[in-house]
């Protein structure tokens, strides 16, 4: 990473350069000319600047950091995100200009503000405490980096902890970044279990990644005690009525983000003064005389139509419109089924992750794909909250039923409806079909049903489409892929070997013949093949990319694009297109 740092001593530029020097690139500066100097080709992701120092060679130390924060905007190529400028103050003229201080806090100019006296309590302390704000910055701006590089949108609501593929949720992505850019408030509506506090953390990592995150349900809060609770209590002194100092929630959450659920919950007084705080951003405490800023990002959530409880009464029409700024519709597990199965595996996955943190063994658990099935004929009002428990619990109880099993565990339909009865009969009845698959001749309602198998009628698909010399080179491949005798050395005839990379690449081959346009994006590989862990993504692209040493021979068949390419295509070194796909 590369940090400035702006000080017309030389003594401090030492002291704040020498904590960083190395593992990043650190350039130093005396005055303004300088900087602009520095600027020409290379450019910070931290900047630490003194408040006083002078604008031109030789010239008088003055508060310059104005001066620096327009140079900086006006120096930014379209292409550079703006540094993190950390403001390093020892002279009293810094507080002067303590309003401009905080606006440029409030509104992000200015990351932070670090007094020099902090040194008095000794130089390596403060250079301790300097690495530490800015290797926080640094973080900050490394998860904003993971966030602008992400591949796919369900990469990037996976950095944000929300597992989905569904286009429901995906089409939020837009809405979510104005809201997190956004000073207003933020309202998300959904009905409860469906992820609203999980979309409060989302936005909260978006806006004020490191900051405080205040979660507070409004039904739980005693109305004689909401004040206290919410603004704190101011202290008192004899002869006074003592008043024990309480801190509350908004000075509590700072510059952080205050999430508030279930806010039609709210008393009507209480709406009344929660309003108040949200137009004139400061709050009172009980007991005080003055008021204090709220400098917070403020969300708020609820599992009613706010509108309705206007009508009726229940809810203030102004307030409704101060929070529903930014409305953001969370849809339910009902209106988003592809992701069930996803959520359920990565609901396994994390039962056996935390089972093998706490020193507990625990093998491998998986759904069967039939169960899988089951899941998404399910109703779940309940949404992803139950979801998450029927799983934990189905993975307890089938670790207990199956004890001794060592290579892994498979929940199939009959042990999920014996510990679940509600989710109905093991076989549901199957009536839509993935429209390429059912051209196939494969009764399978979604691509992450073809599983080991579906390997035989996977295979006669593919020989089905094929012709000419394609149905050669699959014979070819179809041998190379046949497991081998350890003595006798020749592979088993009708067999295909079963491991995932295999099963995956015969779907994505599958995939490309069915496709009648011949092209098909990496967007819609991951969504067929279904992968979410990295390594086994890579796994399989390299597989695919033929740069699997094992697997090269379905480089025959399927290329994936370079890095930065948008389409995947045949490759048509060895056979003409009208030998690989069926001309009928």
């Amino acid at each position: 990473m590369n940090i400035l740092v702006v000080d017309d001593f030389k003594s401090d530029r030492e002291m704040l350069a020498q904590p960083f020097r190395a593992d990043h690139d650190v350039r130093c500066a005396v005055n303004l000319d300088e900087v602009n100097q520095v600027l020409e080709n290379w450019w910070p992701d931290v900047a630490l600047v003194d408040a006083m120092f002078p604008k031109k060679r030789n010239g008088s130390p003055v508060f310059a950091f104005e001066a620096f924060l327009e140079l900086i905007e006006e120096k930014r190529a379209i292409n550079l995100e703006m540094p993190q400028v950390v403001m390093v103050s020892g002279q009293n003229e810094a507080a002067k200009k303590f309003d401009e201080v905080r606006h440029w806090l409030t509104f992000g100019r200015v990351a932070d503000v670090i007094p020099k006296s902090t040194a008095d309590v000794g130089v390596e302390f403060f250079q301790a405490v300097v690495r530490l704000r800015v290797e926080a910055l640094l973080d900050r701006q490394r998860w904003r980096g993971i966030q602008n590089n992400a591949q796919s949108t369900s990469e990037w609501f996976a950095h944000l902890g929300i597992i989905t593929t569904s286009p429901r949720v995906l089409e939020l992505r837009t809405h979510l970044i104005a809201a997190a850019r956004s000073q207003a408030c933020v309202l998300l509506t959904g009905r409860m279990g469906c992820g609203k506090e999980l979309f409060a953390q989302a936005i909260r990592k978006l806006a004020r990644p490191g900051k405080k995150f205040k979660e507070v349900d409004c039904g739980i809060i005693a109305p004689e005690l909401f004040e206290a609770e919410m603004f704190g209590i101011k202290g008192a002194k004899p002869p006074n009525p003592p008043f024990v100092e309480k801190q509350g929630v908004f000075e509590a959450v700072g510059d952080g983000t205050l999430f508030l659920d279930e806010i039609h919950n709210l008393k009507w007084e209480h709406q009344a003064k929660l309003l108040h705080v949200l137009q004139e951003r400061k709050f009172r405490k009980v007991g005080a005389t003055d008021d204090t800023q709220f400098h917070g990002k403020f969300v708020t959530a609820t599992n009613r139509d706010l509108l309705d409880e206007v009508e009726k009464g229940a809810f203030r029409e102004d307030l409704y419109y101060r929070i529903a700024v930014f409305t953001i519709h969370i849809p339910h597990l009902a209106e988003r089924t592809d992701d069930i199965p996803i959520l359920a595996e990565y609901f396994l996955n994390e039962f056996v992750r935390a089972r093998r943190e706490q020193g507990q063994s625990c093998p491998d658990i998986h759904l069967h794909p039939k169960s899988r099935a089951l899941l998404v004929s399910a109703p779940w009002k309940g949404n992803v909250r139950e979801l998450r428990g029927v799983i934990e619990k189905t993975a307890e109880l089938a670790l207990v039923e199956c004890a001794e099993a060592e290579a892994g565990v498979v929940i199939d339909p009959n042990l999920l409806v014996k510990y679940n009865p509600l989710l109905g009969p093991p076989t549901p009845q199957i009536t839509t079909y993935d429209k390429l698959l059912e051209t196939s001749g494969i009764k399978v309602q979604r691509w992450s049903e073809l599983d080991e198998d579906k390997i035989p009628a996977i295979t006669e698909a593919i020989t089905a489409r094929l012709s000419g010399e394609g149905k050669i080179q699959f014979a070819t491949m179809e041998a190379a892929l046949r497991p081998r005798d350890s003595d006798a050395g020749e592979s088993t005839p009708g067999r295909v070997r079963q491991d995932p990379a295999t099963i995956h690449c015969l779907k994505a081959l599958l995939y490309l013949l069915l496709r009648t346009d011949n092209r098909a994006t990496i967007q819609d590989f991951l969504e067929v093949l279904g992968l979410k862990a990295w390594a086994q993504r890579k796994k399989v692209m390299n597989v695919l990319a033929a740069q699997e040493p094992s697997l090269r021979v379905y480089s025959a068949f399927v290329k994936l694009p370079s890095q930065g390419r948008q389409e995947a295509q045949l490759v048509r070194e060895m056979m003409k297109p009208k030998d690989l796909l069926d001309p009928s």
